[in-house]
């Protein structure tokens, strides 16, 4: 009970924080957005941006429980859409494993297999987080060349984007995982939501900046 309100008060303090939406430029919202893997549509309202970690518990649960994407696409339509980033704010054991895995993947085989695969690994890490010795198999099904893969993970360039993407979480003041910034693309706002909160706070947050 005492942990249940401690986590009510910490999540409170964050939302009294945020509470107005800030500004941001056209060039800061290209930043973000260069290279980026975009699921749905590309020219959108309000853009969420996903700074996230494969191997972190509440990461896992706002994709499989709180099912943040599904419901929010479900509620907005094609006014919003989704990238997904990597953050290694905590170290957990296969946190850059999973990272640079995910950026070649996107390198070798483009945006589609990017979001299949952090698909994949947040979708199948519910009761087990989802083993590295399974990225093999991954490559040999999408038909990434193994060699290629190995080289590119190697790469000092691929850690050198892991740290950008995690620099780039924490200008925009997000420390913890999963941390979303969610862009109005019109009127150059923003808003930022830590930690797996429950699907309304995100509809409240996107509302706000939608007024």
């Amino acid at each position: 009970m005492k942990k249940f309100l401690f986590l009510s008060f910490f999540f409170s303090s964050f939302s009294i924080l945020y509470a107005a939406p800030m500004d941001i430029s056209q060039s800061e919202i290209a930043t973000i957005m260069s290279g980026a893997s975009i699921e749905w549509s590309s020219w959108v309202t309000i853009t969420l941006v996903e700074y996230s970690d494969m191997e972190c518990p509440f990461c896992v649960r706002l994709h499989n429980d709180i099912q943040l994407w599904k419901q929010i696409h479900i509620k907005y339509g094609n006014s919003v859409n989704y990238v997904f980033k990597n953050n290694r704010w905590v170290n957990h054991p296969n946190t850059e494993r999973k990272a640079l895995s995910a950026l070649c993947i996107k390198k070798l085989g483009w945006d589609s297999l990017y979001i299949k695969f952090y698909n994949e690994v947040l979708s199948l890490s519910s009761l087990k987080l989802y083993p590295t010795t399974r990225i093999p198999a991954f490559l040999r099904k999408n038909k990434i060349s193994t060699p290629k893969f190995n080289a590119c993970v190697k790469d000092p360039a691929t850690l050198s984007q892991l740290d950008s993407e995690t620099k780039e979480a924490q200008k925009y003041n997000l420390g913890g995982t999963p941390g979303v910034i969610i862009l109005n693309n019109k009127t150059l706002k923003y808003d930022i939501v830590e930690w797996a909160y429950p699907i309304e706070k995100f509809v409240e947050t996107i509302d706000s900046l939608l007024r």
